[in-house]
């Protein structure tokens, strides 16, 4: 399982602009991660980064396409991509493989969102997370 306090890093990239951006943690301690002030447009996820215990798994390639597909980003709504959880093969350098856990925003999440005043009142929350039965291999940066 991936271990608390330590979110995953996921860049998004324009399909038009080619311009990046990438999460940032809510907290010091905080597995949430956001990122903010995305322009309208089209998007694909290029990059993940999860770090477990002394070991960083990343993926990217185009299978990122395929895991989340495109996103369409609009600024009056909120994106949510998802909660994950992973689980690890046996070995310093072995895969790891991710699934999204459920596709139900943490009330946590949205209580941090909320104060730290990243989200309105009332977000109209698009759920971009792939489906439950979806799963992706992340190998090591070794």
């Amino acid at each position: 399982m991936l271990q608390k306090g330590y979110g995953i890093t996921i860049t998004i990239m324009n399909d038009e602009s080619r311009m990046e951006y990438t999460s940032k943690s809510l907290g010091v301690l905080s597995a949430h991660s956001v990122i903010k002030d995305v322009p309208s447009g089209h998007y694909v996820v290029t990059n993940m980064e999860v770090p477990l215990g002394g070991i960083i798994y990343y993926v990217q390639s185009d299978l990122l396409k395929t895991y989340f597909d495109i996103i369409t980003v609009k600024s009056e709504n909120t994106y949510y991509l998802g909660n994950f959880y992973g689980i690890r093969g046996h070995g310093k350098n072995s895969e790891f493989f991710l699934r999204t856990k459920t596709n139900e925003i943490p009330n946590k999440l949205f209580r941090i969102a909320s104060n730290k005043k990243l989200i309105s009142e009332n977000p109209n929350w698009i759920i971009c997370s792939p489906p439950k039965e979806k799963h992706l291999i992340i190998y090591s940066r070794n």
